[in-house]
This record gives C-alpha cells, sequence and structure tokens, in this order.
C-alpha cells in the first residue's frame, strides 16, 4: 500500500533530521520528533485500522517491548534521552508488516538497538585507531587490564551458570514447561543486575564459594568448558574487552572553558581538579556516564573558577558518541532489508 512507503518515507526523513541535529547541535531536538514522529505515528494507526491481516497482539506486544527497553536504556544511562525518545518514535510509527517481522527469532523492531550497538562498536573502534595514529599517544596496561576484565567476567559468567541451574531445577519442581527460556533469561539479568550494584563480585571469596559450588552441582565440567561453544565465546569476550579498554584511551578531548556547554561530561581527572579548587563552587566528581552531563550551572561555577585561575583555560571532556546515528543507520537497514526482501 502506498501509505506504507509514505510513512516509511517519513521515518527516514526524521532519521537523516535527526542525525544532523545530533551532530551539529549534539542534541535531538524535540520540535523534529514531534513534526515527523506525529505525522508516521498518524499514518500508522490508519495504516494499522485500514490492514486486516494483521497479528496485533505481536504486534503490540513488540511495539511495548520497545518502549520499555528504551525507557530501561535511558534510565540506567545507556543511551540520552533524545536517543531514547528518537527509539519510541520510531517504535511507534514503524509500519506493522516490519514490527512482525522476524530476524533469528527476535523482531526487527527489537533487533534495531541491538544493531546500534553494534555499529556503535565498530565506530568506536575505528575511531580509536584513527586517533592513535593522529595523537601517537601509547595505549599503556591494555594487557593487564583485559586479563582482569576478563577475570571480571569469569566471575559472572559463574554465577549466571549457577542461577540458571538453580531456576530451572525449581521450575522443574513445580512443573513449569513452557517459557523456560524466557524465565531464565529475566531472573539471570535481574540477579546480574542486583549484584553488580552492591559490587558483590569483587570479593575472591564469593567467587571462589561460586566456582566450588557449580562444580558440586556438574554444573560446571571440563566437557563444558571444552565445547567449541565455550571456547568460541570465551575468544569473543577476550577480544571485545581487549578493544574496548584500547578505545577508552581515546575517548577523551580537551577543549577551551569557554567551547564548553551543557550536557558536556567531564573526564573524571578534570572533575576531580575542579572539585579541589577550594576557590570555587564546582563539587561534582564525574563518573563519566551520562549522569554527570553538566549543567548550566556547573559551566557557571567552571567559568567563575577560571577567572579566577588565569591558568586554567581548559578542561578534558569525554567526546561525545553520535548514537543518533547509529539507530538511523540501523533502522534503515531494516527498512531497506524488508523493501529488497
Amino acid at each position: 500500500m502506498i501509505i506504507n512507503y509514505i510513512i516509511q518515507f517519513i521515518i527516514f526523513a526524521l532519521c537523516i533530521v535527526c542525525v544532523v541535529t545530533d551532530l551539529r547541535y549534539e542534541q535531538v531536538k524535540n520540535k523534529v520528533l514531534l513534526v515527523f514522529g506525529g505525522f508516521a505515528i498518524l499514518l500508522n494507526v490508519i495504516f494499522l485500522i485500514w490492514t486486516k491481516d494483521v497479528n496485533y497482539k505481536s504486534y503490540f506486544i513488540q511495539v511495548i517491548a520497545a518502549v520499555l527497553i528504551s525507557l530501561f536504556l535511558y534510565f540506567y544511562k545507556i543511551w540520552a534521552g533524545g536517543d531514547c525518545k528518537l527509539y519510541i518514535v520510531i517504535a511507534l510509527s514503524l509500519p506493522c508488516n516490519i514490527v512482525t517481522q522476524k530476524i533469528y527469532g527476535i523482531s526487527l523492531l527489537i533487533f534495531i538497538p541491538f544493531l546500534s550497538f553494534g555499529i556503535g562498536y565498530i565506530y568506536i573502534i575505528i575511531d580509536s585507531i584513527v586517533q592513535r595514529i593522529k595523537t601517537k599517544k601509547k595505549n599503556e596496561n591494555i594487557l593487564s587490564n583485559t586479563i582482569k576484565a576478563f577475570v571480571r567476567y569469569l566471575s559472572y559468567y559463574l554465577l549466571v551458570v549457577f542461577v540458571s541451574s538453580i531456576v530451572l531445577k525449581i521450575c522443574e519442581l513445580v512443573r513449569i514447561n513452557t517459557r523456560l527460556e524466557t524465565i531464565v533469561t529475566v531472573i539471570c539479568i535481574v540477579v546480574v543486575l542486583l549484584v553488580s550494584h552492591f559490587d558483590v563480585m569483587k570479593y575472591k571469596s564469593v567467587v571462589l564459594t561460586l566456582l566450588i559450588v557449580d562444580v558440586v552441582l556438574g554444573v560446571v565440567n571440563t566437557e563444558l568448558l571444552l565445547s567449541s561453544q565455550t571456547i568460541l565465546l570465551l575468544i569473543a569476550i577476550i577480544i571485545t574487552n581487549f578493544f574496548r579498554i584500547f578505545s577508552n584511551n581515546y575517548n577523551y578531548e580537551e577543549i577551551g572553558i569557554g567551547e564548553l556547554k551543557e550536557g558536556m561530561i567531564l573526564s573524571a581527572v578534570s572533575s576531580v581538579l575542579l572539585a579541589n579548587d577550594r576557590r570555587g563552587k564546582f563539587k561534582k566528581i564525574s563518573d563519566e556516564s551520562l549522569s554527570s552531563r553538566l549543567t548550566g550551572e556547573d559551566i557557571s561555577y567552571i567559568k567563575e573558577l577560571s577567572d579566577r585561575n588565569r591558568k586554567l583555560t581548559s578542561v578534558t571532556i569525554v567526546r561525545k558518541i553520535p548514537f543518533a546515528l547509529f539507530i538511523a543507520v540501523s533502522v534503515i537497514c531494516v527498512i531497506m532489508g524488508e523493501l529488497i526482501k
């Protein structure tokens, strides 16, 4: 139907405009989302009413799941508010024939964030390599840090294996045979989030206890550890951690005090130096996450301190990652894939 193609064209335009505003102004503008998104959502509602052969149950489940995923990523500071709103608008406006299509058992709509993070990861690696060539800055302790990260992953692997085995045993006792994978996955995610929040896995005694329990229960054995699937997974984890740690050293940029803007994130080192200066009012310590973004008040405090200390002319910030670009590319790839199909 022609209305379907009009909706896809509007989504294309929405993605392009949002990428431009994100790159130029470092934000996804609400006006753009309201104009393009509102029109696309309205047409999508008409398309839903007009189309007869629609699995409404499947469609609404996928849309609701997408909205919840977007909110989850926002509240856990994994992506910014603009990215959250952009994905929600896309979820509400994407035609039902695309939403209900699946790849590897996952809805194309739900697949968009996964693809976005994959594209973003490749972007960061390539950008870090370019920065390494430009600055000739060496990345120290990369091997030791990779080993530490890998050991930390193994500790969580032991936790997930333990929780999975316990949940499966309980399900077997109470005779729950449906949606076992979903139940196990949800419970494992909740447990991992709780454990990581309280940082329990930093204690060697806890990790050792988990290892002993897993071995005694028989959920961890040589057959599992030496299987091709486990070996490939461990290699992938090592490579992923290596490039993540490699790119960390090139995520920073030095800018003048006058160039500071709301939403920027100070490096941890810069924030500590500023907060420790008794002459200034700035006391916020950055953890380099989205929760540490600068406000207008923060910037005024930093500028006041710079006026008092003439040596303070620049600060180091965390380089912005244009995540709207990754979402847009993912959406375009999904739509183009469906059109070609």
